[in-house]
């Protein structure tokens, strides 16, 4: 099943490393079911497949190749990824960034994974908690270009502008 469109919804203004800017979360369409989703309002499910997994880690890649022209990534995260059961995995640094990020937005088996881009920071990315959500946040400067930078990622799919009750969904401490 390929993912069918895009849904983005405005957090509003936001500080990130004593900075002002915007935050915004990103998502596809359909998700698998989850309660948390479900508790903030969104109710597009369907069971995802290897075709949906594949839609993903295109999207992944291209906010991430959008997010690096603001400047190299600088990643926080778990040195470790473990796998199930609490045997150890793969050195997280040998993962590269968008198989962290898929890995951490769709099991929350894994710690958070945190990517700012640029120096200073222009633009910075979240992911965790199993939720294939990518939360973004903009630097003021650069916040004017989210619009055409939703359009670019969403590729011709339909882009939808979704509020939901944030508070079912957001990390902690995410963009303060």
């Amino acid at each position: 099943m390929a993912i069918e469109c895009i849904h983005w919804g405005d957090l509003g203004d936001r500080t990130h490393r004593g900075d002002h800017g915007l935050a915004f979360a990103l998502w596809p369409q359909p998700v698998d079911h989850d309660e948390c989703f479900q508790k903030a309002g969104f109710d597009c499910f369907a069971d995802t497949d290897a075709a949906w997994d594949a839609d993903f880690a295109i999207i992944i890649q291209d906010v991430l190749a959008i997010l690096a022209t603001y400047g190299g990534p600088s990643v926080t995260g778990p040195s470790l990824v473990q796998r199930p059961f609490g045997r150890p995995g793969a050195l997280a640094t040998d993962l590269q960034l968008h198989e962290r990020i898929a890995l951490v937005a769709r099991d929350d088996q894994f710690a958070s994974c945190h990517a700012d881009f640029g120096a200073p920071v222009r633009a910075a990315l979240h992911a965790s908690d199993g939720h294939p959500i990518l939360w973004i946040w903009l630097h003021r400067e650069v916040a004017q270009a989210r619009d055409s930078k939703l359009r670019t990622i969403a590729r011709g799919r339909h882009l939808v502008e979704t509020t939901l009750r944030w508070d079912a969904l957001l990390p902690d401490r995410l963009f303060s």
